[in-house]
Order: C-alpha cells, then structure tokens, then sequence
C-alpha cells in the first residue's frame, strides 16, 4: 500500500489535475485531437529515456508530458505557449544583438537597487505562475521588469542564507533574484529572469559565476520544487546543455538530475540552503568570435506559495589564472610586489607546477604564492571545464621609494601647504584632489589625508600619503566695560574665548584686561595667537565723551539779612541736577544767613557729570527794614528762646509783635511764626530734630540748639 502526503489543498488539486490528464494520455481516452498530435511519438523510446535517468513517481509523469511537448512542438512547427525568449516589451533581435563584451557583468559598477535597462541585463518577469517551474520554464511568458532584481551590497543579514558575505569573485556589489528586497521576507510569486547576451572574445572567455540560494523545497516532488537554473545559449538561441545546470534543495536520490552542490538539505519546513558561496567556471573559448546569452531563472514552487531565491555574481577573464587578484587577458605578468599571489577559483581540483626554487611544483591548492620569476602552469578541472594553462611570471625591480614631502604638516584652517611626491622612475601622479602633477599646493579647513598613487614604466602602482594637521583659530571677543566712556574716566577692556595663548594689544600690553585713560575717542585692538601659533584679531572703538558746560546764574549776588536769592543752571542736553543745598530742579530759592557758596552737580544724555558753583554775599542793612507789620526789626536783646539748648521744644518771646520763620543751618524755612498780643507775644515750637536752627525776625538771627 502506497500513501500520499501532500503539503497543501493546493498541491493536492494540482496533482489530481495532472493525475486525470496523464491518465487519459496513457489510457487512449483523450481527445481525438491530442491524440493525433501525438501520432508518430514512440513512447515506449521515451519511457525508456526516463528510466534511463531514474525518474519515478511524479518527476517521470512531468518529464514525459514534457518530451510529448517538445514533439508537437517539433512536428507542427507551434509554441504551443511561448518561446522562452518571448518577452514582451523586448524581441528576438534584440536578444541575439550583442552587448559588449560582460557589461557590467560583475555589477560593481551599478548603484544599489533596480537594475536600469542601460546596465547590459535585462529583467523579465513570468506573467503567471507556471504548473512545476523548474521543468516547464520554457512555456511561461515574460515581461520586462527591473523591480524583481536588485543590485544589493554585501555583507547581507539573511537569516534563510546564513546572511551573505562578499562574493568570492571579489568586490561588494551581487544581485538578489525573485526577491524585490533584502532585509524582509517579500518575494516574487513567479518567476524572474536574469539574462545578458554578449560578444565572446579571446579577453573573456573565461566565465565564472557564484551564488547562494535559499529554496523553500520540502514537501515538493522535483517539478514543483522551487529551483534555481543557470542556462547558456548560443547565438542562434540553443540551449548548452553540457554548460547549464538546474539547482535544488531536494536530496540527490529525489532529483538525481539537478546540482545539489553546497545545499544543506533539510526534513523540516525550513528552506534548504547553501551556506557558503558556490562557484562553477566556464570555459566558453569554442564561441569565440560568436556571442552567449547568460540567463539565471529563480523560482517559487508550483503553487507559488514556498519560496526560491538567489544572490548572484559573475566575472570574465581571458584567463583562469588571477595574479594578486588581478585578472589577466596574456600570459604574462610583472608583479609589482616581492611576493605574488596565483590562485583561480570554480574547479574541483588544481595541480601546480613552477620553477624548481618556486615551491609550488605539485600544490593542489587553489592559490599559491612565489617570489621566484618563470613559467607557472596550472591544470584545473571541474564538472563541464578541464583546462591547463600557462603564466610567464616576472617581478619589478622598480619600487620608486615614494616619499611625500611638504612645506609643513600643519596649518591654521585656510593656510596653503605645498606637497611634493618624489621617487625614482614615476611616470605618472595621481593625486585624491584630482590633480596629476607631482607637487600640488592645498588649503584645508579641517584636518585631511592627502594621498598620490604613482605609476612607473612597468605599470606598478605605489602610493603614498601625508595628513595635514589643521588648527583651529582662537575664537576671541573683546570687551568693554562701557563703549563710551565721559573724558576723564578709564577705559576697561578684556579679551575672552578659548584657545588662548599669547596676547598683545596695540598700546603694547599683554595682559588679559587691560585699563586705560583715553581723552579722544580710540581704537583699541587685541592680536591672540593660539599655542599652534594661529593669530585671530579683534578691535573696538571707545568713544570718549565731552563733559557738559553748565554755569548758574544768580537773581541777586548781594542780599541784606533775612532777603532771598534765585539760582538757575545753564545748560544743554542735561537730565538731572543735584545742589549741596539738598534741593532738586535746575532753579531753587535761599535764604542764606551769611555768605554762601552754591554748588550744584548736573549730569547729561550721555551720564556725563560736571558742575559749577556761586556765591551769595550777605550783608547786614540798617534797621529802617520793617517786618512786614509795620514794626521795625526787633534787636536780639528783646527776642528770647527758651529754653535754648533744648531737646526739640522751646518757646520764643518777644518784646513787641513780630513776623519771624525758623530756619536751619542749610537756609530753609522750618516754619513761620507771627507774635501778638492775643498770642501773649509767644510761640511754642515742639517735636524739632536735632540740629542747629535760626530763629529770623530781629535784627539778628538768634541761633537755636537742638540735641
């Protein structure tokens, strides 16, 4: 008994449908048209060619079905669907017009993403998934698309793959197919062709390619697996079969006819994959003067659910042999370094010969290195290319002894730096900056590396390179205590910031502050060099301020005993007025009791002070003076204080009635006082501050105590 076990509802209706039609194929009970097709078909040649490749169970059903195809297909001329070159969007001549030769065919040369339609490669795309891709692929139709391959640089994260090192054909750039992006797990549900058609010549005939997968195969029979192919054409589109191949995650014993190199198969759900890259190289020199088309098919399962996908890389060369990894087009080769490295990479097996002090006579290792000049051979084979070839090896005596000399290696940001490369035997300078003669002259900003590659007549490449230290300028400030000062009064400078060293100003000084005493308006500047010996300069004009003109003018420069007195200041653009007598205002009233002198303080707009000051001269007249009642003055005998000191209360008597005031000792009237005969010819003063007042209203003033 027999059971069957199917991944999905899916697989399971798609192989009833294949189940039902192969029946009526094999039972006579198809259409009498299909029937007719097949007329002529030897079946029983074709089940013996499936049994000849050990195919069983569903992966001989597919492959017969598919010889059934390819004979209608021959006998009547048709399709019967499409050529496999049938791309809409892009015809047969296109295909079979030649690039030239590998256009970037490495991709080193292509920014990441989309694949433009200038690059060489074309990207198509399968309108539908295909019934078991891997075994139909010539029946699907494609159409241009450059979203389902991306040009991606490597080191990859990718888990299904093991994440994705540099290829080891060299460079950082690959392309991911059937998967439109490199960090989620979208993928195309059909699938996806990358292709190029290119003159082969004598310089590339060499072909290698490499490539990690991830196939999502489990569960699958081997033409609904997904699968990666790598097919060669020749220029009248036909197939090379001894140079294509078909990948799969599936064991050898299920597909025995597909590449299962480098997979780790797996029994679980899981894709199986190929942690490491592969590498397979081709020898395509029987199509010199001709031209191939290169094409890599990634695909989905039958059903378009489980995933296929694949990184890719390729190169050419006219030889299989690298020398320091460059790859040679004749076979000979200078090397510019005491010690060569030859290696080659795609083959199973490498056998060395060389000159007997060489080393490498008998090595089977893929690179082996010499310093020793002559003729190296290797012999190489893989699955489809065995080859033996030859390298006449030689070495450069050369070395220039590049050395880079320069005025100086540092500067202040700006400064010029003139560099010069010297060596023997240079025939030519390339520097970073462009230039390409053997000095060059710089102005950096910031610190920078400036290299030069030399070459001399054997091609050998040297470089060399010098960094230029650049220092920062101090970043400085000057400042004032006040930008205008009034004459007379000091200047206040100070010099702030960071990366100060030394300091000198103009007057010579060369502290950090500075004070000085200027009578016009100045300029003062500050030079500070850093300890580098980068100088930054900074300046300032103080502004030096007249003081104002002001005079006073007196209303009476004369005034008998007991009389007053007007002063008023003359001036322009003044603010504020202060006189020793306490009082405010640009005018004030006294009643000196002697000769006095009046100063007053004013200040202007600009905080300038100055002031002036006048005298009062006061006399004593002669008793004719009345007080204002129609008295004469009273003498000091007949007016009286009491008590006198006193401690701020005291009464004041008089002989006969009086007009009088109380003043202090700076002239201002305290109060005033009239004596009658209804008052008692008395007055009571109380609550007085301690000082010295004046009691005014007799012929002299009588000097009151208060303590």
């Amino acid at each position: 008994m027999v059971y069957l076990f199917f991944y999905t509802q899916e697989h399971m209706k798609l192989f009833l449908t294949a189940f039902v039609f192969l029946f009526s194929v094999f039972s006579g009970t198809s259409q009498t048209s299909y029937e007719d097709s097949l007329s002529g078909f030897d079946a029983f040649g074709a089940r013996r060619l499936v049994q000849s490749r050990n195919y069983a169970g569903e992966d001989s059903k597919c492959f017969l079905k598919l010889l059934e195809r390819n004979y209608i297909r021959s006998k009547f001329g048709s399709d019967l669907g499409k050529n496999r070159n049938e791309i809409k969007g892009y015809s047969q001549s296109n295909i079979n017009s030649s690039n030239p030769p590998c256009m970037n065919i490495d991709f080193e040369n292509l920014p990441t993403g989309t694949i433009s339609a200038t690059s060489g490669w074309t990207v198509s795309y399968a309108d539908s998934p295909s019934s078991y891709p891997p075994c139909w692929l010539s029946g699907i139709t494609y159409t241009l698309n450059s979203a389902m391959v991306l040009v991606a640089s490597t080191p990859i994260t990718d888990a299904n793959c093991n994440n994705v090192a540099p290829s080891p054909l060299g460079g950082n750039n690959v392309v991911v197919i059937n998967k439109n992006n490199t960090s989620g797990p979208l993928f195309n549900p059909n699938p996806t062709k990358l292709a190029q058609n290119f003159s082969v010549t004598a310089s590339n005939y060499i072909f290698r390619y490499a490539y990690k997968a991830s196939l999502n195969s489990f569960g699958h029979p081997c033409c609904g697996a997904p699968a990666v192919l790598f097919n060669f054409y020749d220029c009248s589109n036909t197939l090379i079969s001894a140079l294509s191949k078909t990948v799969s995650g599936l064991s050898y014993s299920l597909c025995p006819a597909w590449d299962t190199t480098g997979f780790i198969m797996v029994q679980t759900f899981t894709p199986a994959y190929t942690p490491n890259w592969v590498i397979t190289t081709i020898n395509l020199s029987q199509y010199i003067g001709s031209c191939i088309t290169v094409e890599v098919v990634a695909s989905n399962c039958s059903a378009s659910g489980h995933q296929g996908y694949c990184y890719y890389d390729a190169d050419c060369s006219g030889s299989m042999i690298k020398a320091n990894n460059d790859s040679l087009i004749v076979s000979t080769y200078t090397s510019c370094v005491k010690t060569a490295t030859l290696s080659a990479v795609g083959f199973s097996n490498y056998v060395w010969q060389g000159p007997a002090t060489s080393g490498v006579n008998g090595s089977t290792l893929s690179t082996v290195t010499t310093s020793v000049a002559g003729i190296y051979t290797l012999t190489a084979n893989n699955w489809i290319f065995a080859s033996t070839q030859t390298l006449n090896l030689s070495f450069s005596n050369l070395a220039s002894g590049l050395t880079i000399m320069g005025s100086t290696l540092s500067t202040c940001a700006g400064g010029s730096v003139a560099l010069q490369a010297n060596g023997n035997g240079i025939n030519t300078y390339t520097w970073n900056t462009g230039a390409n003669t053997s000095s060059i002259i710089i102005s950096p900003t910031l610190t920078s590396q400036y290299s030069v590659l030399t070459t001399n007549t054997f091609g050998c490449v040297e470089s060399g390179s010098a960094l230029i230290t650049v220092y920062a300028y101090p970043q400085i400030q000057m400042v004032a205590s006040s930008n205008s000062i009034c004459i007379g009064q000091p200047a206040n400078l100070m010099v702030l910031g960071n990366n100060i060293g030394t300091i000198l100003w103009n007057t010579g000084a060369t502290t950090q502050s500075v004070s000085f005493m200027p009578t016009l308006s100045t300029v003062y500047s500050v030079s500070v060099t850093s300890a580098n010996g980068c100088t930054t300069l900074d300046s300032k004009t103080i502004t030096v301020l007249a003081l104002p003109q002001v005079s006073i003018t007196v209303s009476s420069q004369t005034l008998c005993l007991g009389q007053s007195a007007a002063l008023s200041v003359n001036g322009t653009g003044l603010l504020s007025y202060l006189w020793n007598s306490g009082q405010p205002g640009q005018s004030i009233q006294v009643v000196p009791l002697s000769t006095s002198y009046y100063t007053v303080m004013v200040t202007d707009n600009y905080g300038c002070s100055s002031s002036a000051t006048a005298s009062v001269e006061v006399v004593v007249c002669s008793n004719t003076l009345t007080t204002g009642l129609g008295k004469n003055f009273l003498s000091a005998a007949e007016i009286s204080v009491f008590p006198n000191p006193s401690s701020g209360s005291f009464l004041i008597r008089a002989a006969a009635p009086l007009k009088g005031d109380l003043i202090d000792e700076l002239g201002q009237v305290i109060l005033k006082f009239e004596l009658t005969e209804e008052t008692n010819l008395s007055y009571a003063v109380a609550r007085l501050a301690n000082g010295l007042y004046f009691v005014r209203g007799g012929a002299l003033p009588i000097k009151v105590i208060v303590k």
